[in-house]
């Protein structure tokens, strides 16, 4: 989002809070904080929406000011893109599919995603059965072979950009530090400071660790689509 970290720059000091009290009060390191205000990452939408309220800001200002999609592993993706369709008999949503290939293996780099096609969905489905709501679902297809059997190379999942927390852990779409995957990742507990365990379920690939500030998590995975 072009401009954003000096907006969040500005509110603070009008507000008088400095940028390790605002860390404090969101409930992150100032150091991760502070890579938003340096415009160096984006936050998720859960996390842009707590920054917003801590600083008074209006959500909609904030989310109009993100630029093109880029390799910031699609944490800039809009998340007000998915729109809301009323047929005969129920209200559907639109999930955007993009390009983008996220890697089950030795992960990828993502320098540009563009979206390619639009699933159109039961919204009472989406909200039972994939634990979204309009914003935060996209479609993107798995490439590698590191999650199989689980998810095969080609395959595409659906991936909910609400959930962000690995707790409880499970499979999730994450930039680890150096490239853009999906992995079965868990908190390891009484860690210090907190780590993240990040598994492959193909056996032939080690699994390994990182710093939970050193990764951004872009939401988990909450269903396989899968031809039969």
């Amino acid at each position: 989002m072009k401009g954003f970290g000096k907006k969040l720059r500005d509110r603070g000091k009008q507000l008088g809070l400095s940028q390790a009290e605002v860390a404090k009060r969101i409930g992150i390191s100032q150091r991760r904080y502070s890579h938003y205000v340096n415009d160096l990452r984006e936050p998720n939408l859960e996390l842009l929406k707590k920054i917003c309220r801590i600083l008074e800001l209006d959500p909609s200002i904030a989310l109009g000011a993100r630029d093109s999609l880029d390799h910031d592993k699609m944490v800039k993706m809009p998340p007000k893109v998915n729109e809301m369709l009323t047929s005969r008999n129920q209200k559907m949503i639109i999930m955007p599919e993009y390009d983008a290939k996220i890697g089950a293996g030795g992960g990828t780099n993502i320098e540009d995603v563009h979206k390619i096609a639009e699933w159109q969905v039961p919204i009472a489905w989406a909200r039972t059965e994939l634990r979204g709501e309009a914003e935060g679902l996209m479609v993107v297809t798995i490439e590698g072979d590191s999650m199989t059997p689980t998810i095969g190379p080609g395959e595409k999942v659906i991936v909910n950009r609400a959930l962000v927390t690995p707790s409880p852990g499970g499979i999730f779409a994450l930039w680890d530090g150096l490239a853009t995957v999906v992995k079965r990742i868990e908190y390891i507990p009484n860690s210090e400071p907190a780590h993240i365990r990040i598994i492959s379920d193909n056996e032939r690939y080690d699994s390994y660790e990182r710093v939970a500030d050193e990764i951004h998590i872009i939401g988990r995975v909450v269903c396989r689509l899968q031809r039969l």
